[in-house]
C-alpha cells in the first residue's frame, strides 16, 4: 500500500471554495484511477488548513497517478486562492491491515471541523 499526502491553506472562502471543488470534481476523478484503495479530504475551518490523503494498491498505481495528482492540484488551487504542497508516498501499511470499503460504499470520503 502506498500514500500520498497534499496540504492546502488559504482563507476559510479559498477553503470553501477547495471543498466544493474536491467534491464536484476530485473526488470522483481519483474514485475512477486504476489501483485506488481510498481517498480522505480533511479540511480544519478553525487551522485554515486542509489535507488531501490518498491509497493506493501498489507503488505502479501510485506512480501513474502521480500524473493526475500533478494536474489534479492545479487545478485544484488555480482560481481558488488555495496554494497546496504534495508529500512523497510511503510504504508504510502491510497489506493484511488494509480494508477494503463496504460494498455499496464509495473509496473517496471527506471530513470537515467547524
Amino acid at each position: 500500500m502506498f500514500a500520498r499526502t497534499s496540504t492546502w491553506t488559504g482563507s476559510p472562502e479559498a477553503l470553501q471554495k477547495w471543498a466544493d471543488h474536491v467534491t464536484d470534481k476530485v473526488a470522483p476523478m481519483v474514485q475512477a484511477l486504476p489501483g485506488v484503495a481510498g481517498a480522505f479530504f480533511f479540511l480544519d475551518r478553525a487551522g485554515d488548513t486542509a489535507l488531501t490523503l490518498t491509497l493506493w494498491d501498489n507503488e505502479e498505481a501510485a506512480l501513474v497517478s502521480d500524473q493526475h495528482a500533478g494536474a489534479s492540484r492545479g487545478s485544484t488551487g488555480a482560481g481558488r486562492g488555495s496554494s497546496g504542497k504534495a508529500r512523497p508516498r510511503s510504504a508504510g501499511m502491510p497489506p493484511r491491515h488494509r480494508r477494503p470499503p463496504r460494498s455499496g460504499r464509495p473509496a473517496c470520503r471527506s471530513a470537515t471541523t467547524a
